[in-house]
């Protein structure tokens, strides 16, 4: 059944993916994703949105995650 844990990792391991994977079937990270699934949205190590955009837009994840880690992102 679609949006539970045992889905979700079986469909992890057919499609390989490594990332981590969130089961939030109250919905609650829509308010952050807004219609971008498969979503990313990237914290800081305060809490701080970093980044949201759809999962796929690598070149935009890797330069905040690249700039978090750098300490040069803008909030």
């Amino acid at each position: 059944m679609p949006g539970t844990p045992a889905f979700c990792r079986s469909w992890q391991e057919r499609y390989r993916l490594t990332n981590r994977m969130l089961v939030d079937p109250a919905g609650t990270v829509r308010r952050f994703a807004s219609g971008n699934l498969p979503g990313a949205v990237i914290f800081d190590h305060t809490g701080r949105i970093r980044y949201v955009g759809h999962a796929a837009s690598l070149n935009a994840i890797r330069y905040q995650i690249d700039s978090i880690l750098d300490g040069v992102a803008a909030p």
